[in-house]
């Protein structure tokens, strides 16, 4: 692409204007303005009602072709066509390698205050989005759906985000299993972003331009005034349950696949519910992006100590969770990546809305029934369960059990995970799952700047290099070793120590019964520390 900038040169700025002339046709006209070599703007009025161009904030240099024929109009960039039918309106997009992309079989048409299109359902396409849905299936396919939030992502390759107002009703190949429509009411004029993926991840990016993406720093428990505006909120108001507590995990991963990055979780409603579900409702709670209670009244005995389980997983959490609200400003990611999102190719994958990965590296399947058992699936990769240090190979269903106060958390191979210490004060622990290579850039908030953390097998030794851009002490954590023959820091042979609670800088301990490694780091700020281990 060409570089980001406010002013487009002459020659830049005369084809961005020739690409945004008003196509007239017989009952209005359709105005297509350029974001980028990857999205567009779309607007289709009627009568004497005008298009008004829109351009985002941030925009790329774009170099934008117009050609004319007798019958149609076509832009092109240098990653999309865009074909539209100069007697009705209809509009075609395709890739640069001819692919179509999105295809109308009907132009847009406006009756009364109603405006309603229809376009091609391919076969196996999927759709997700359109807010924060209670939908067991992440794949919208074969559904009617009202939205007021209408981010829609196709997996034949592209997004589309109708930002006009009024409701939205979308038929996801329901009526018609080759045909899918958009009827919006009350509407004037017929406008929406396409951006061009060919994956969610990349859509989302293109999003940003439009829709700047807000993330938050908060890891306590918010009251319905602290949170950020405009915050989408997953609540039970129809009471607490487990059914309502099922839902709400669904509605905060449907959420995170409509360009919603950080849903708030509120737990107000399970005041009321007996002790069991407030527990595992505070569980969901402790991974969300934010979290709210909307109830006043305090809680005590079972409750109360769910509720500082709660607060402690998520003062733990804050170095990680603290890199993904950094990555929603910069990207437009969602903190939580719904498996959708991560595993686009994978279709059992795609199909789920009751487990999610909090980042790229940390699997959570929620527990939302009396019986402490799910079925959860593992995507590609192996996976270690945080608590028994299990591993689960991937693409396969495993019926797990969880005990009543833990959350089910499994970890990626080839992953670094950054916790604070069980004891406040102690050392940040960097949970790391070999034999990949790893890494981690772990934000700083106060001086807005990353540590770097590093993982790898070098040859007959494993090598751990941190970066680090504050003085603090780190405890690796490495999973699935055997006991090492040394461990050197520099030119420093650290120590081994008989107990965890022994451990200081410059020393190791060895977990017999878990086969985990730890060792302590002492790194000062703008200081690059290697550890190697030798077997």
């Amino acid at each position: 692409m060409f570089s980001r900038g406010w002013i487009l040169p002459a020659a830049l700025a005369a084809s961005q204007a020739l690409a945004q002339a008003p196509l007239t046709l017989a009952d209005g006209e359709i105005v297509l303005g350029w974001v980028s070599s990857s999205s567009f703007h779309f607007c289709r009025s009627w009568g004497g009602d005008k298009c008004a161009p829109r351009v985002p904030a941030v925009r790329d240099d774009i170099e934008a072709d117009r050609t004319e024929t007798s019958s149609q109009v076509r832009f092109s960039t240098e990653h999309l066509m865009v074909e539209i039918d100069k007697q009705d309106g209809r509009l075609r997009v395709l890739n640069r390698r001819n692919e179509e992309l999105m295809a109308e079989t009907a132009s847009a048409a406006r009756t009364g205050s109603e405006i309603r299109v229809e376009r091609v359902a391919r076969p196996g396409e999927a759709f997700y989005g359109l807010g924060a849905r209670a939908d067991a299936e992440a794949d919208a396919r074969g559904k009617a759906i009202e939205s007021g939030r209408p981010f829609l992502f196709s997996s034949s390759g592209y997004g589309l985000y109708h930002g006009g107002p009024g409701v939205f009703r979308f038929d996801l190949a329901s009526t018609n299993p080759d045909r899918y429509t958009v009827v919006a009411r009350p509407a004037l004029r017929f406008e929406y972003y396409f951006y061009y993926g060919p994956a969610l991840k990349a859509v989302l990016e293109e999003h940003m331009r439009v829709v700047e993406p807000r993330g938050r720093l908060a890891f306590g428990i918010l009251s319905p005034a602290d949170l950020p505006e405009g915050s989408v909120v997953v609540s039970s108001p129809a009471g607490a349950s487990w059914e309502s507590l099922a839902a709400a995990v669904r509605s905060l991963v449907h959420a995170s696949l409509s360009a919603i990055p950080s849903p708030a979780f509120d737990l107000g409603p399970f005041r009321r519910a007996p002790a069991a579900l407030y527990r595992r409702a505070a569980q969901l709670a402790s991974v969300a992006p934010l979290v709210c209670d909307t109830a006043s009244r305090p809680v005590a005995g079972d409750m109360a100590k769910a509720r500082y389980g709660l607060l402690e997983m998520r003062r733990r959490l804050a170095p990680f969770l603290t890199a993904y609200v950094d990555e929603v400003e910069y990207r437009g990611y969602p903190v939580w990546h719904p498996l959708p999102f991560q595993y686009p190719n994978d279709k059992e994958a795609g199909r789920l809305a009751d487990q999610f990965l909090v980042g790229d590296e940390l699997l959570a399947a929620p527990i939302f029934t009396e019986s402490n058992r799910r079925s959860v699936y593992f995507p590609m990769g192996n996976w270690t369960d945080l608590r028994t240090n299990r591993v689960y190979a991937g693409r396969q269903r495993v019926e797990i059990e969880a005990p009543p106060d833990a959350i089910p958390l499994f970890l990626r191979n080839g992953s670094i995970l950054p916790l604070e210490s069980e004891e406040p004060g102690g050392p940040m622990e960097l949970h790391y799952t070999p034999r990949l290579a790893a890494e981690f850039f772990l934000y700083e908030p106060g001086i807005s700047q990353y540590s770097q953390l590093h993982a790898a097998p070098a040859l007959d030794v494993m090598r751990l290099e941190i970066d680090s851009r504050k003085t603090r002490a780190y405890e690796w954590i490495v999973h699935h070793l055997p006991p090492p023959r040394e461990v050197r820091t520099g030119e420093t042979v650290h120590i081994e120590v008989k107990e965890r609670r022994s451990l200081r800088p410059e020393a190791w301990y060895y977990d017999r019964e878990r086969g985990n490694l730890h060792i302590v780091v002492q790194a000062f700020a703008g200081e690059v520390r290697v550890t190697h281990i030798a077997f």
